[in-house]
Protein backbone atom coordinates (compact mmCIF):
# COMPACT_ATOMS: atom_id res chain seq x y z
CA UNK A 1 0.00 0.00 0.00
CA UNK A 2 2.61 2.64 1.05
CA UNK A 3 4.64 1.79 -2.46
CA UNK A 4 1.58 3.38 -4.42
CA UNK A 5 0.51 5.43 -1.30
CA UNK A 6 0.95 9.67 -2.33
CA UNK A 7 1.94 12.07 -1.88
CA UNK A 8 4.36 10.57 0.25
CA UNK A 9 6.35 12.49 3.30
CA UNK A 10 3.14 14.29 3.55
CA UNK A 11 2.20 13.69 7.14
CA UNK A 12 5.10 14.74 9.56
CA UNK A 13 7.58 12.77 7.09
CA UNK A 14 5.45 9.46 6.33
CA UNK A 15 5.24 7.47 4.39
CA UNK A 16 8.88 7.92 3.63
CA UNK A 17 9.46 8.32 -0.10
CA UNK A 18 12.63 6.05 -0.61
CA UNK A 19 11.89 2.12 -0.57
CA UNK A 20 15.11 1.68 1.81
CA UNK A 21 13.59 4.07 4.63
CA UNK A 22 10.19 3.44 4.29
CA UNK A 23 10.75 -0.64 4.67
CA UNK A 24 12.67 0.13 7.80
CA UNK A 25 10.10 2.43 9.09
CA UNK A 26 6.85 -0.34 8.53
CA UNK A 27 9.40 -2.99 10.23
CA UNK A 28 9.43 -0.73 13.47
CA UNK A 29 5.80 -0.15 13.35
CA UNK A 30 5.27 -3.84 12.81
CA UNK A 31 7.67 -4.52 15.78
CA UNK A 32 6.39 -1.39 17.94
CA UNK A 33 3.12 -0.77 17.97
CA UNK A 34 -0.51 -2.52 17.48
CA UNK A 35 -1.56 -2.86 13.46
CA UNK A 36 -4.82 -3.00 11.98
CA UNK A 37 -5.08 -3.33 7.92
CA UNK A 38 -8.18 -2.62 5.84
CA UNK A 39 -8.21 -5.24 2.88
CA UNK A 40 -10.49 -4.02 -0.22
CA UNK A 41 -10.49 -6.19 -3.14
CA UNK A 42 -7.42 -8.49 -2.59
CA UNK A 43 -5.04 -5.38 -1.24
CA UNK A 44 -4.32 -3.36 1.97
CA UNK A 45 -5.95 -0.23 1.27
CA UNK A 46 -5.60 1.47 5.23
CA UNK A 47 -3.07 1.01 7.85
CA UNK A 48 -3.71 1.92 11.42
CA UNK A 49 -1.56 1.35 14.40
CA UNK A 50 -1.37 2.28 18.05
CA UNK A 51 1.73 2.71 19.71
CA UNK A 52 2.19 2.64 23.75
CA UNK A 53 3.85 5.94 25.08
CA UNK A 54 2.71 5.26 28.92
CA UNK A 55 2.16 1.87 29.97
CA UNK A 56 -1.17 1.08 30.25
CA UNK A 57 -2.65 4.93 30.24
CA UNK A 58 -1.86 6.29 26.95
CA UNK A 59 -1.09 5.18 23.56
CA UNK A 60 -0.25 7.26 20.12
CA UNK A 61 -2.49 6.65 16.73
CA UNK A 62 -1.88 6.52 13.27
CA UNK A 63 -3.92 5.74 10.21
CA UNK A 64 -3.47 5.90 6.90
CA UNK A 65 -6.04 5.43 3.89
CA UNK A 66 -4.69 4.69 0.46
CA UNK A 67 -6.09 8.04 -1.81
CA UNK A 68 -7.59 5.45 -4.04
CA UNK A 69 -9.89 4.35 -0.81
CA UNK A 70 -10.49 7.75 0.74
CA UNK A 71 -13.75 9.32 1.20
CA UNK A 72 -15.19 5.51 1.84
CA UNK A 73 -15.29 5.39 5.59
CA UNK A 74 -12.41 3.25 5.80
CA UNK A 75 -10.20 5.94 7.71
CA UNK A 76 -13.76 6.17 10.13
CA UNK A 77 -13.57 2.36 10.62
CA UNK A 78 -9.86 1.72 11.69
CA UNK A 79 -10.25 4.49 14.07
CA UNK A 80 -13.38 2.80 15.77
CA UNK A 81 -11.61 -0.32 15.50
CA UNK A 82 -8.31 1.00 17.36
CA UNK A 83 -10.83 3.01 19.99
CA UNK A 84 -12.34 -0.47 20.65
CA UNK A 85 -8.72 -2.40 20.72
CA UNK A 86 -7.12 0.69 23.07
CA UNK A 87 -10.41 -0.11 25.28
CA UNK A 88 -9.77 -3.69 25.45
CA UNK A 89 -5.55 -3.03 26.14
CA UNK A 90 -6.98 -0.85 29.23
CA UNK A 91 -5.61 2.23 27.41
CA UNK A 92 -7.23 5.54 29.12
CA UNK A 93 -6.01 7.89 26.21
CA UNK A 94 -5.12 7.69 22.37
CA UNK A 95 -3.34 10.51 21.32
CA UNK A 96 -2.89 11.60 17.31
CA UNK A 97 -0.90 14.36 16.10
CA UNK A 98 -2.92 16.01 12.82
CA UNK A 99 -1.69 18.87 10.83
CA UNK A 100 -3.88 22.11 11.08
CA UNK A 101 -4.64 21.69 7.14
CA UNK A 102 -5.71 18.36 7.22
CA UNK A 103 -9.18 19.62 7.44
CA UNK A 104 -11.01 16.55 6.71
CA UNK A 105 -8.82 14.39 9.57
CA UNK A 106 -9.40 16.97 11.83
CA UNK A 107 -12.76 16.87 11.52
CA UNK A 108 -13.01 12.72 11.81
CA UNK A 109 -11.35 12.97 15.21
CA UNK A 110 -13.69 15.29 16.06
CA UNK A 111 -16.78 13.36 15.43
CA UNK A 112 -15.24 10.24 17.05
CA UNK A 113 -14.91 11.90 20.24
CA UNK A 114 -10.95 13.44 20.15
CA UNK A 115 -10.41 17.16 20.96
CA UNK A 116 -7.80 19.61 20.01
CA UNK A 117 -5.09 20.10 23.08
CA UNK A 118 -2.16 22.54 23.06
CA UNK A 119 -0.95 25.45 20.40
CA UNK A 120 -2.20 25.14 17.12
CA UNK A 121 0.51 25.70 14.64
CA UNK A 122 1.54 23.31 12.05
CA UNK A 123 0.58 20.07 14.26
CA UNK A 124 -1.88 19.94 16.57
CA UNK A 125 -2.66 17.02 19.10
CA UNK A 126 -5.73 15.62 19.83
CA UNK A 127 -6.88 13.50 22.50
CA UNK A 128 -9.39 10.92 22.98
CA UNK A 129 -10.22 9.91 26.88
CA UNK A 130 -11.17 6.48 26.71
CA UNK A 131 -11.70 6.42 30.72
CA UNK A 132 -14.51 8.58 32.12
CA UNK A 133 -12.61 9.67 35.13
CA UNK A 134 -9.23 10.82 33.11
CA UNK A 135 -10.15 13.85 31.55
CA UNK A 136 -7.09 16.02 32.48
CA UNK A 137 -4.96 17.11 29.42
Amino acid sequence: MYDRFEPKESTQGLPPRSDERREEWLRGVVRDGVNLLAIMDGRAVGHAALFEMEPRKSCEYLVFVHQDYQYRGIGIALTQTMRELAEELNYRQIWVTVEVINFKAICVYERLGFRRVGPMEEECGMVLHLKEDDEGP
